[in-house]
């Protein structure tokens, strides 16, 4: 175990680990995402963007509904979730912060930020919060970020309190549009600051870091991907005795006529 690194962690509540994925494959996983919104905007008789954020902005154009469709759906690509368990990052947590057996809680995202592709009336990034209680798992459980481009403070950065882990949950404000944000009264705004990446760098975050989507951006067009998960401890004690449990819940609709 990395006793600096931990250190390092247990005062702030992430770190970055500098180049743990190779670049070909981020390149993979990303064409791999805009064969996807290629696919269907070839199914509407559109012709496919030069790159990625090319593909995603003429689908939400033809239809925002089939783009939030396709978005919503990445997580459930074998491409990506290979991706967010990449070994890199398995041997990352075995090395550095000593874990020797992973339960995978779920909550796999695509985040999307982009300046010509804000949803009217709904999602453009996520507030104030904490992500414990939508895990509920190992009390040292571990949000895994991984950009698949440079991001700074003008692109959509992740935006974190650092040290505020260790004071357990935030009083939460109270609204039942989002019942997950955290009163503002407990925090200070200039208490954030941007996580700059690069393209190959990964992010390991508490569950219980304050943090938020960055709104900033330079207005050129300014776009932003990054894919998610969460891994927990399976030798967390606390974890151990709660008969390892998890806030994600599984069930089936089944689709008995597709026609």
């Amino acid at each position: 175990m990395n006793n600096d690194l931990i250190s390092k962690f247990n005062n702030d509540g992430f770190l970055i680990a500098k180049d743990l994925i190779d670049k070909n494959e981020i390149k993979n996983v990303t064409l791999n995402i805009k064969k996807t919104f290629d696919h269907v905007l070839g199914s509407v008789g559109s012709s496919p963007g030069v790159d990625l954020k090319e593909s995603m902005q003429r689908l939400f154009d033809v239809s925002i509904e089939k783009y939030l469709a396709v978005t919503s759906s990445l997580w459930r690509k074998q491409v990506v979730s290979d991706f967010l368990n990449f070994p890199s990052i398995r041997n990352y947590l075995f090395d550095n912060f000593g874990w020797r057996d992973i339960y995978l809680p779920g909550g796999q995202v695509a985040h999307v930020m982009g300046d010509k592709l804000k949803i009217p009336g709904g999602y453009y990034g996520i507030s104030v919060h904490q992500d414990w209680p939508s895990v509920g798992g190992s009390r040292d459980g571990l949000v895994i970020w991984i950009p698949l481009m440079d991001v700074d403070q003008n692109n959509y950065p992740l935006e974190v309190i650092a040290g505020s882990h260790k004071y357990g949950m935030y009083p939460l404000k109270g609204d039942e549009h989002s019942p997950w944000e955290i009163d503002p009264k407990s925090y200070a705004v200039n208490e954030f600051e941007a996580v700059k990446v690069q393209e190959g760098d990964v992010i390991f975050m508490s569950y219980f870091t304050v943090h938020r989507t960055g709104l900033c951006s330079k207005g050129d067009g300014s776009f932003r991907i990054a894919l998610s998960t969460r891994y927990d401890n399976a030798d967390e004690e606390s974890f151990i005795q709660r008969g390892y449990p998890t806030a994600y819940t599984r069930s089936v609709n089944r689709i008995l006529n597709d026609k």
